[in-house]
């Protein structure tokens, strides 16, 4: 899939006179991320979601100071279909780092709690803001594919997978 992201980079340089060398190097800077994360998930396997929340908080943080300042909101990315998909990929992340590092032994834990409001409710608020159809249908299967992985059991998850689709259209 990277090959051919970048097969296509290539022919678009090299096919169309307004392609420049810029556009080009922006293009395959998006396959190395993910090719970086491939090569090297032996050695940072256990720090990714680290990174990844890092990210997320550095997203919050730019997005928030974007509102405050009336500048929109497009996030890191400066794009909002990018914004949203940035927020939805992220947003597991953080809520698992939160997980792990404001455990605690007690029933109730405010810091963990608010920490996962906060997450919650940036995501709401990316969807809200950004108005995206992909973000808004990406959240709904993988909230099904969530289920699926929870539950295990093939029947209870088909039931409650068609009531929770059921109930997702009765609101819209």
């Amino acid at each position: 899939c990277l090959f051919a992201f970048a097969f296509v980079s290539f022919f678009h340089f090299l096919s169309s006179p307004d392609y420049r060398a810029v556009d080009l190097f922006d293009m395959l800077s998006w396959i190395l991320c993910p090719l970086a994360f491939y090569a090297l998930y032996g050695k940072i396997r256990k720090n990714i979601s680290a990174f990844l929340f890092a990210v997320w908080f550095a997203n919050f943080a730019v997005s928030m100071w974007q509102i405050f300042s009336g500048r929109g909101f497009v996030g890191l990315p400066d794009n909002i279909n990018w914004q949203a998909a940035l927020v939805l990929g992220t947003t597991p992340f953080a809520l698992n780092y939160a997980r792990l590092k404001l455990r605690s032994d007690r029933e109730y834990n405010p810091a963990l709690w608010t920490a996962c409001i906060t997450i919650a409710a940036f995501l709401a608020l990316t969807l809200i803001k950004t108005k995206s159809r992909a973000a808004f249908v990406s959240l709904i299967f993988a909230s099904i594919l969530y289920l699926f992985l929870k539950i295990g059991n093939k029947k209870l998850f088909l039931r409650t997978a068609l009531l929770s689709i059921f109930a997702i259209g009765c609101v819209f």
